[in-house]
């Protein structure tokens, strides 16, 4: 009787609460600010060169082997940088890991594709939103 009585005082309290869901595709929530979403190439605004220099600290830190970094030794410049988000848990190691704070967990959460090849992100794609937008005073 007792666990009746607690149970009809519990829906009754619940009843006139707030609902903790939303309609997702219409209605939006607050992405905290330490939730780790799709990873990022960061690039220097001033320069607006790729701040990764290929050390690879990222790519032995990954548990999942995930990032593939190919360097040019001639010019020590990044050639290639790809990481497969289909298969990672975003930990968040990459990221401290990274020396030269060139890699970040940025909040973009919806990685939804209809291809898996498409989520296999090269440096076009994990640059693209870090890009800063031109100033006024840089524009040519």
């Amino acid at each position: 009787m007792k666990g009746i009585l607690r149970s009809l005082i519990t829906v009754t309290r619940n009843t006139f609460k707030r609902p903790v869901t939303v309609l997702y595709p219409h209605d939006r929530i607050m992405v905290p600010y330490n939730s780790r979403g799709s990873i990022q190439l960061m690039v220097d605004p001033d320069t607006r060169k790729i701040l990764c220099d290929g050390c690879g600290q990222c790519e032995k830190s990954c548990p999942l082997k995930l990032i593939s970094i190919e360097v040019d030794i001639n010019n020590k410049k990044l050639k290639s940088f790809y990481i497969d988000i289909s298969r990672c848990m975003f930990c968040g190691f990459c990221e401290e890991a990274c020396t030269k704070k060139a890699l970040k967990m940025s909040f973009n959460y919806e990685l939804t594709e209809k291809d898996f090849s498409a989520l296999k992100y090269d440096i076009k794609k994990l640059t693209k939103h870090a890009r800063p937008k031109l100033r006024k005073f840089w524009k040519t």
